[in-house]
């Protein structure tokens, strides 16, 4: 059953939160890029 939970999470999961979770990743290594 863990793979239909999975399945579900993924299409729960809309594709706009998906880029601003990927946009903010982003944010963090370019400031920890700037910092080291």
């Amino acid at each position: 059953h863990e793979l239909d939970e999975n399945r579900v999470l993924a299409l729960a999961v809309p594709e706009s939160d998906e880029r601003k979770l990927g946009s903010y990743i982003a944010k963090i290594k370019a400031i920890i890029s700037k910092v080291v």
